[in-house]
């Protein structure tokens, strides 16, 4: 999720409401954006904090939007977390923001862990990769998530045509 700030208009004025430590050390580098930080039990592996404070401390939020991550995208269509608190945590956010995306690169789809802790009907968009796989497609057709105009050719002349035409 991290990333996203990569994307942040210079300008903007901002409040963002975090439990990764990377993200707030990151996000402290805008001028005009403001960085909470949220408590718990930190998380060594991912720099994250997590756990009944998190989760308490969060609940008295409203957000606009969210960024979340999955570990994993399962063919069910629920997104999973290895560390339970951390799914907990994610779990929590869906009750606080108006917008949540999700932010998952292709190889997470079709995949598993061992927390469930929300499924692709829940979010409001999927920002991935272009190497997502016909599958990991219509999972988000499934879902309603949009998605960018594809086609499965194995024909080369066809898929040739069909570029020609393809709404961009």
């Amino acid at each position: 999720t991290r990333i996203m700030l990569n994307y942040l208009d210079k300008g903007l004025r901002a409040v963002i409401v975090t439990n990764h430590l990377k993200v707030a050390e990151e996000a402290l580098q805008y001028d005009n954006v403001s960085v909470i930080m949220l408590g718990g039990e930190m998380i060594r592996i991912t720099n994250c904090s997590s756990g009944p404070v998190a989760e308490e401390q969060i609940r008295k939020y409203q957000l606009d939007t969210a960024f979340i991550g999955a570990a994993a995208i399962g063919t069910d269509g629920r997104l999973y977390d290895g560390y339970s608190p951390e799914a907990r945590f994610k779990s929590s956010l869906f009750s606080v923001a108006k917008r949540v995306y999700l932010l998952a690169d292709s190889t997470k789809f079709n995949t598993y862990d061992l927390n469930g802790f929300a499924s692709l009907s829940q979010v409001d968009g999927v920002i991935t990769d272009q190497g997502l796989d016909e599958e990991g497609n219509n999972l988000m057709k499934k879902y309603n998530i949009p998605t960018a105009e594809y086609a499965v050719f194995d024909d080369m002349e066809k898929a040739l045509a069909y570029l020609e035409t393809a709404p961009v």
